[in-house]
This record gives C-alpha cells, structure tokens and sequence, in this order.
C-alpha cells in the first residue's frame, strides 16, 4: 500500500470525526447562543468565503479554467444549500436525528444512477437501501413523538445536497488541487448565504447573530478542516470507501450528544438513546453494504 493511500485513509477516519465535532458545537450554539438560524448561518458562511478569499490569494491559479474549476464551485453551492438547510434543522430537532435523516442521500444516488447511468442495484444494495429506510422511519416516528417540525422535502432536499456535494468534490480532485479545491469551494459556499441580506427579517437575524461571531468562527474552524479532509481523503481512494467510512458520522453525533447531555452542555429533545442508536445503527450498516458492495462491482 503506498503512501499517498495511506494519508487518504487517515482523512478518511479523520473526515467523519470533524464533521461529528462541528455538529455537536453547532447544536450547541443553535440551543444555547442563537436565536436566529439562518442569521447565523448567513455569519458562518461568510466567515467561509472570506477565509476562502484569502487562501485563494497566497494560491497559484496559473492553470486556473472555467472546466476545471466549476465542480468545486458546485460542490461549494450544494455545500452552502446544505448549510442553510442544515442551520434551520438544528432549530427544530435533535443533531443526531438531522445527521441521521442526512444518510437517505445514497438511496437518492443510487436511484439517480440507476435512472440515468443504467447501473444495476443488486440484491446487497436493496438491502442496504431497506436497512437505511427502516433507519431512517424509525428516527422520523420516533422524532414525531417529541413534536418535530421538518417536514419530509425538507429531509430529501438536505439529502440531495450532500450526495451532489461529494459528487462533485470527487469530480473536483480529478481536475485542480485539494487546496484550490477548498478555497474555490468556501468561497462559493459563501455565495449562497449572501442573497440572505436581502430579506429584512433575516437581516434582523444577521444585527443579532454578530455577536456570535466568535463562535461561528469556531464551528467554521471544523467545516473547513472537515472539508480539506474529505478532499484529501477522495485524492487517492475510490469514493465509495470514503462515503462508506463517512457512515460513522451519525454514530460518532450520538455518541458526542450523549456525552454532552449527560455532562449538561446541551438537553437533547428525545432522550431514548436506545431507539435513537438502534435506527442509526441500521441506517450505518446499511450506507456501509452499499457502498461496500459498490466498491466489489467496480
């Protein structure tokens, strides 16, 4: 095994974690700092976009074209769709419920490539599909029981986001560097939020939100580091492996969320943590047979 496979594997275990990190902080800050969502959301991914900026500006670009670069613009703007609907989710339930329902978007991949790359989903992948299904109902009826207001779109348009994020940073590696890659991708991320500012209640948001910054500040440290990993991690591995050791995420959430109720940073919605890791561990096993039998076909 070379070397450069062995770094990406170490993103690639390091990916989940960050992202589990900057979710639990984030769930603290929606619960305990913020009163407004989206206000706060607008401040964070503009602390992605300046930090993207200047990265961009210690850069070479001297290769820099339009092709090459715009799958990490677009991984930047399904990043930064994911971000808003991220934001406001955290606002109406649980993190280890919203990293959950996240996991429906490799049904979604493989119905899309199923549709219009004509690929066969075999007998594993159907089971991985059900196991993850089953996960995720479980989640939702449990969640409804703790008065839960997400409604189903928004969890396919959350799930959606993702799958056509990873897609596309994986098409990203392929054309530019992991570090051009990141700053292009922050700084598109940063341009979603933008059009925010227009609206006159959340620009009240975005007044009350600034006092915050230091911990916006302080999640975006884990998006962005989060972000470079799962770059680095796609350079020399297959995407189904990294996407398959992503599945930890939701583990890793619960296991943080856990811990942070029970040292009283943060009061969890639903405190059944039983049914909470059953579903999460259907919905991990089945993202892992997926992908794993992904990989054996390929």
């Amino acid at each position: 095994m070379s070397q450069a496979i062995i770094l990406s594997l170490f993103f690639a275990f390091l990916s989940p974690l960050l992202w589990a990190l900057m979710d639990l902080i984030d769930e603290y800050i929606i619960d305990n700092k913020s009163r407004y969502p989206l206000g706060f959301a607008f401040i964070a991914g503009t602390i992605n976009a300046l930090f993207g900026i200047c990265l961009a500006l210690f850069l070479s670009w001297d290769d820099f074209s339009w092709q090459n670069y715009l799958p990490a613009a677009l991984s930047g703007i399904f990043l930064g769709m994911q971000f808003l609907l991220y934001f406001w989710m955290l606002k109406k339930d649980d993190v280890s419920n919203v990293i959950g329902f996240s996991y429906f978007y490799p049904i979604i991949v493989a119905v899309i490539s199923f549709f219009f790359l004509q690929e066969v989903l075999t007998i594993p992948i159907y089971l991985g599909m059900g196991l993850i299904m089953l996960g995720i109902s479980l989640l939702y009826l449990n969640a409804l029981k703790t008065k839960m207001k997400i409604a189903l779109w928004i969890i396919f348009s959350y799930a959606l986001s993702i799958a056509l994020y990873e897609f596309f940073i994986k098409v990203a590696t392929n054309n530019v560097s992991e570090i051009n890659g990141l700053a292009v991708s922050s700084i598109f991320l940063g341009a979603v939020v933008f059009p925010l500012a227009f609206f006159p209640q959340i620009r009240t948001g975005i007044k009350y939100e600034i006092k915050n910054i230091h911990w916006a500040v302080l999640s975006e440290i884990f998006t962005i580091s989060a972000v470079f990993a799962t770059y680095l991690a796609m350079k020399n591995l297959p995407a189904t492996v990294v996407s398959s050791l992503q599945a930890t995420q939701p583990l890793l959430v619960l296991a943080f969320e856990k811990i942070a109720n029970k040292k009283g940073f943060m009061k969890s919605q639903d405190t059944n943590f039983f049914n909470k890791f059953l579903a999460i561990i259907f919905i991990t096993i089945g993202v892992a047979i997926m992908y794993i039998t992904e990989a054996l076909i390929n």
